[in-house]
């Protein structure tokens, strides 16, 4: 992920971190989640709220800790059927997007 990278959060687990290593690594989070949310506030509005909270909390549990991204979509009519049984009208469906992730549950 772009704020929060695997190397980060292995680096943090290391044993044989001193403290000043353990600072710098805390800093760079800090940093990395105050990104985060500043990109995430654009977002407000432009997506659900179902989604919105997703993003800046994880809901009941599920979240994107230790996720993995595993398939990403962005289109037109992502749903629409493809079997002719309804047409499909230019510039007048809805953009979507179908993200699937691996969390840590």
């Amino acid at each position: 992920m772009k704020y929060f990278t695997q190397e980060d959060s292995e680096g943090k687990n290391s044993a044989s971190l001193s403290k000043m290593q353990g600072s710098v690594l805390d800093r760079k989070f800090l940093r990395n989640y105050k990104a985060y949310q500043k990109q995430l506030a654009k977002l407000a509005g432009r997506i659900s709220r179902q989604a919105w909270n997703f993003f800046a909390f994880g809901v009941r549990g599920w979240g994107l800790h230790d996720a993995c991204l595993l398939a990403f979509a962005v289109g037109d009519g992502l749903d629409h059927p493809v079997d002719g049984s309804r047409p499909f009208n230019l510039n007048k469906q809805k953009a979507k997007v179908r993200i699937l992730i691996l969390n840590r549950k």
